[in-house]
């Protein structure tokens, strides 16, 4: 099913919460809005692997109309260096930041939204959030020098102290900084320093570290991390999937390179799909593409049908956004094409349960948004014709909600929540 992304529309409905100006919480445990309760997602649809679907129907005019996304406006910031939009492993809430670079810890909040886009907590005195567990979350509040610029680390890593707290309660210091770490939803944040990396949970404390690398992401299961080491080449860097708890090497090798447009690790860190670019400059086409069984080593041909662009897996499938406004194509663990949508290109993001992916594009100086869930693609219209483009997006995890970062104005960032469902 094929729906064309609409460009920028008239503004919609939205409503901004006033966000208060102290560091107490603004609601009891008790008056918390409760979690959503989790969704059955529909099974992926599948066609025989040998089975491409060229030219699926058209049906744009049974999809969602355009004016039916209502978005809500979350909060606005400015000049944000590292902005947190993070939805919490269960999709219950959404957590923004509302701050301004550089100025004091006192103008920085911490704002947790429920998942229709109430405003339920706020923290002051903090720049970036990430959920521990689904009720619990670490805040950083980052190291200042003179004039308030921020203290960056290796990597340009801001640096600061990390804090943990569960909604309803008052946060706690933690002895270790935990800034710009990477959550696995299930108690454990992988984080980077000088020394490498390492992982943190409140029960054990620190693991022993992996030096000269950084944490990509976690497995949706939490018994797996990517950890990257670089080639010393922008851009450019080679995994090692390690095991949770234990940090046992699954698979490591220097040779695969899968940065963006050159291929994808799958959501449970199993698979590998990787290629490279001819040398020759008058047909730049793609080569050696695989994918590869990360626990066995086995390598299987990934037979493209057309142009490769961005990448990124699905549940079950990769797929691959058009290069310069072609097709996007979803393709099977055996490396065959499976479906096919045209015209469907853009930046790539995914719902934690991999049913979703959200393209972002920018074309004729408009903002365009579709989802792709099901196999099927439905146009999003952005927050209004004022925007400049979505700096950030998240999809929550049963694919039901979409939070947009957006710039529109002048140095200035404002969050968008819409429903899906």
């Amino acid at each position: 099913m094929l729906i064309l992304v609409a460009a920028c529309a008239a503004p919609l409905e939205s409503a901004a919460p006033t966000a208060p100006g102290t560091g107490s919480p603004i609601a009891s445990a008790g008056q918390l809005a409760a979690t959503n309760s989790a969704q059955n997602s529909p099974a992926v649809p599948t066609a025989s692997p040998q089975t491409l679907i060229a030219t699926p129907t058209p049906t744009e005019a049974s999809a969602t109309p355009p004016d039916a996304a209502r978005w809500k406006a979350l909060g606005t910031a400015f000049n944000v260096a590292n902005p947190t939009l993070a939805w919490s492993p269960d999709g219950g809430h959404l957590v923004v930041s509302r701050n301004e670079t550089n100025g004091p810890p006192e103008d920085q909040f911490i704002d947790v939204f429920d998942a229709d886009g109430n405003l339920v907590q706020a923290y002051q005195g903090y720049d970036e959030a990430q959920w521990l567990d689904d009720q619990t979350l670490v805040m950083t509040t980052w190291k200042r020098g003179q004039g308030g610029s921020i203290d960056y680390g290796k990597g340009y890593q801001a640096r600061g102290q990390s804090f943990m707290v569960t909604l309803g309660s008052d946060p706690q210091p933690i002895a270790v900084d935990l800034a710009g770490g990477e959550s696995s939803g299930h108690g454990a944040i992988g984080f980077e320093t000088d020394k490498g990396t390492a992982v943190w949970t409140a029960d054990e404390g620190v693991s022993a570290w992996t030096p000269d690398s950084y944490p990509e992401r976690w497995s949706l299961d939490g018994t797996r991390l990517d950890i990257e080491h670089s080639f010393g080449h922008p851009g450019e860097s080679w995994p090692q999937i390690v095991t949770w708890p234990g940090l046992s090497t699954i698979a490591s090798d220097e040779a695969v390179l899968y940065r963006k447009g050159e291929g994808a690790i799958n959501l449970d860190l199993t698979m590998s799909a990787t290629w490279e670019w001819s040398a020759d400059v008058n047909d730049p086409s793609p080569v050696n593409a695989q994918i590869i069984d990360l626990d066995s080593g086995e390598k299987t041909p990934l037979n493209f049908v057309a142009p490769p662009g961005l990448s990124i897996w699905g549940r079950t499938d990769l797929v691959v956004s058009g290069d310069k406004g072609g097709d996007t194509v979803a393709y099977a663990p055996d490396g065959s094409a499976i479906e096919r949508w045209p015209g469907l290109t853009g930046d790539l993001t995914v719902s934690r349960d991999g049913l979703s992916i959200v393209f972002t594009s920018e074309e004729s100086q408009t903002t365009q948004i579709a989802v792709l869930r099901d196999g099927h693609v439905v146009r999003i219209v952005p927050p209004g014709k004022d925007i400049d483009g979505v700096y950030s997006n998240k999809i929550s995890p049963d694919g039901s909600r979409l939070a947009v970062v957006c710039i529109s104005g002048f140095n200035q960032e404002t969050a968008y929540l819409t429903k899906l469902d």
